[in-house]
C-alpha cells in the first residue's frame, strides 16, 4: 500500500490529557497516526469558531478523528 492510499487517523486527547494516552494503540500499516493537542478556547470564543480553529490542525482529507 502506498503512502497516498493510507488512511490518516487523528487522535485528540481531552482536557488535562496529552497524546501519551494513545501510546499503546497500535495501528496496522494501512493507517498513519497523527496526535493533536487539546487547545484551550479563547475568551468569549463560540463553539463554532473553536471548531474551525481546531480543524485547521487537521491536514488530511477524509481523515478519521
Amino acid at each position: 500500500m502506498t503512502l497516498k492510499n493510507k488512511t490518516h487517523v487523528y487522535f485528540m486527547p481531552g482536557m488535562c490529557a496529552n497524546s501519551l494516552i494513545f501510546e499503546r494503540i497500535k495501528l496496522n500499516k494501512n493507517f498513519i497516526p497523527h496526535y493533536l493537542s487539546w487547545i484551550p478556547p479563547l475568551k468569549n470564543e463560540s463553539l463554532s469558531k473553536y471548531v474551525v480553529r481546531l480543524s485547521e490542525t487537521i491536514k488530511h482529507k477524509d481523515a478519521i478523528l
